[in-house]
């Protein structure tokens, strides 16, 4: 091991210790209880958050494939679980879970999962089944499997709820989900949306059906049900648009959101990008998000699969390791075993791939920027700059 490995050594062990402090601070813990449809846990000190998080979960889609020896329907399980894990780490509060799914078996195994985590983190979520809604002569279904676009149909799939997060199944909470939820309070009198803008998606993929400004997101997306219903996007104005753009469309309902907005922009209040974080926002000039590089990710979006996938770009090994990391992490061990086992994974993959030079991978740029995105999330503002000078450290070290 040469002096300049060494020098990485106590920024990690730093990182770690103030991990297990934070995560020694304030929890308590209680006895869990289930119910059928509805698994709820209670919790004496956690009160819960008003705004539910509503995530789809489906099985046996006719289009389900296997990406990297992994199906469809198991790559969302899977994805399903880390997210909530992610969520139990992040969260300080309770937090009102809704699962849209055509099969009640799923959901049972969603269930099942939670109740196996220590209950300190269990007690801290709650969670619901509602069956899922679609026009059964909706020419969406010509493209898409029938749970792949009920965002589009949230109003009506959730009657009784005023406002809810939508999520995807393949995000990770690197900050608590509730500072999420309380960007409503941002909205006017009349914005019905909250979006992240996809930064260089839309612009760099030449996507040919019209976009608002430069793209929003599809998810996270906050929504006001009950100005939606108010002020409804008619289904028969849906069909319109998908009949239209049929031939065009290639991001699901997301390319159906934009465009349904594209007349009505006032309706949205922007997210920061940083609530839709991913890895080339690290890396390509036309994805960059300041804000990323100044607050880290608040959620880290693994969307087409880039989580569990062997495909294409080199840098997606850094998304496996990232998910699997969050993944195989115990709930109950500390926090820092679980960054410490990050940057370990992080730091073989890069090693592995660094030229003669020793330079960083994919550069010192990209390895700084990821590495503040994914471990600020841990820190106080007290320690950020050794933080930074522990990343310095790291990804200006050149090994032979």
């Amino acid at each position: 091991m040469t002096s300049r490995t060494l020098r990485c050594v106590p920024a990690v062990l730093w990182v770690s210790c103030v991990l297990v402090w934070w995560y020694c601070v304030g929890l308590t813990t209680t006895t869990p209880s289930s119910r059928p449809h509805h698994f709820h846990l209670r919790h004496q000190n956690h009160l819960r958050h008003p705004v539910p998080f509503v995530v789809t979960l489906c099985t046996g889609g006719s289009r389900s494939v296997a990406i990297a020896g992994v199906t469809t329907d198991e790559r969302q399980l899977r994805q399903t679980i880390v997210m909530l894990k992610s969520a139990a780490l992040a969260t300080r509060t309770r937090l009102r879970f809704i699962l849209l799914s055509n099969d009640i078996d799923i959901y049972k195994k969603v269930c099942s999962k939670i109740t196996q985590w220590p209950s300190e983190y269990s007690t801290r979520l709650s969670l619901e089944f509602r069956p899922i809604y679609v026009p059964s002569d909706s020419s969406i279904l010509e493209m898409y499997d029938k749970c792949s676009t009920e965002r589009l149909y949230l109003p009506r799939v959730l009657p009784d709820v005023d406002a809810v997060v939508y999520l995807d199944t393949d995000m990770i909470f690197l900050r608590a989900p509730e500072l999420l939820a309380q960007q409503f309070q941002l909205f006017n009198q009349t914005q019905m949306f909250g979006m992240a803008s996809i930064q260089g998606y839309y612009s760099a993929h030449t996507i040919k059906v019209p976009f608002v400004g430069k793209g929003f997101c599809g998810a996270p997306l906050l929504a006001n049900l009950t100005r939606w219903r108010q002020k409804p996007f008619e289904e028969q104005t849906l069909e319109n648009i998908i009949t239209a753009f049929m031939d065009r469309i290639q991001s699901g309902d997301q390319d159906v959101l934009n465009m349904m907005l594209i007349e009505k922009p006032h309706l949205v209040q922007q997210l920061g990008c940083e609530w839709n974080g991913y890895m080339e926002q690290c890396l390509e000039l036309d994805y960059r998000c300041p804000r990323v590089q100044n607050v880290g990710f608040s959620v880290l979006h693994g969307f087409r699969g880039r989580f569990l996938t062997d495909e294409y770009f080199d840098y997606h090994a850094f998304n496996r390791i990232t998910f699997r990391a969050w993944e195989e992490h115990v709930l109950g061990a500390p926090l820092g075993a679980l960054v410490s086992d990050l940057l370990a994974s992080m730091r073989k993959a890069d090693l592995e791939r660094r030229g003669d030079d020793g330079a960083p991978y994919l550069g010192a740029q990209f390895c700084r920027c990821l590495m503040k995105s994914l471990f600020l999330f841990f820190l106080d503002g007290r320690s950020n700059e050794k933080l930074r000078e522990g990343i310095e450290v790291f990804c200006s070290v050149k090994l032979s």
